[in-house]
């Protein structure tokens, strides 16, 4: 894949930035880029009793910009000013996914577990970015990422829900695991 054109990345900045899905014809994925918190606050949360969901009762978080990601660059984009990243075996992608969340809730489900909105994503000598991922079809893209990756040989390291993981399958078993891990070349600790 070329690099991307000035005018598909304005494009994917600006639906990162409204919370739309944007699939273009490339495989890529933006994510809004959030404000870093100094000190976390501890949650305020409350239970919406005839849903059965609970939701985060803090404010939206800010955007301080975007990052695309595509099978062979990422881009990274803050205060309108667009950073390349080749990606390759040289550089080292670092994943603590958290899971996605919707525009409305800044906490969702996956399956019957709550997932807090701390995804943080880290590419080469980039400092570790917290991002939202907003939808399951975020979630898809990004697993299709990952594996286009690891096919790559690019170093990736996934976390997810403080476990190591690949592709972001926790419920795998340890055949299937094994398997992945061979075929990828993954050394897991």
């Amino acid at each position: 894949m070329s690099r991307l054109s000035p005018d598909l990345l304005a494009r994917a900045r600006r639906a990162a930035r409204r919370g739309e899905f944007f699939r273009p014809a490339e495989l890529l994925l933006a994510l809004p880029v959030l404000q870093p918190a100094d000190e976390p606050e501890p949650a305020r949360l409350r239970v919406v009793s005839v849903l059965g969901m609970v939701l985060n009762d803090q404010p939206a978080p800010e955007f301080t910009g975007v990052l695309v990601l595509t099978p062979d660059y990422a881009y990274l984009e803050l205060n309108g000013q667009y950073h390349e990243q080749p990606l390759s075996a040289a550089t080292p992608i670092h994943l603590e996914y958290a899971g996605y969340q919707t525009a409305d809730w800044q906490l969702s489900l996956r399956g019957t577990e709550a997932v807090a909105a701390d995804t943080r994503l880290q590419v080469g000598s980039w400092p570790r970015l917290p991002v939202l991922v907003r939808h399951a079809q975020h979630e898809q893209l990004l697993i299709q990422l990952l594996q286009g990756w690891y096919e790559q040989r690019v170093p990736v390291h996934e976390v997810y829900a403080g476990q190591r993981t690949i592709l972001l399958g926790l419920n795998r078993g340890y055949a299937e695991t094994q398997a992945l891990k061979q075929r990828y070349g993954i050394r897991l600790y």
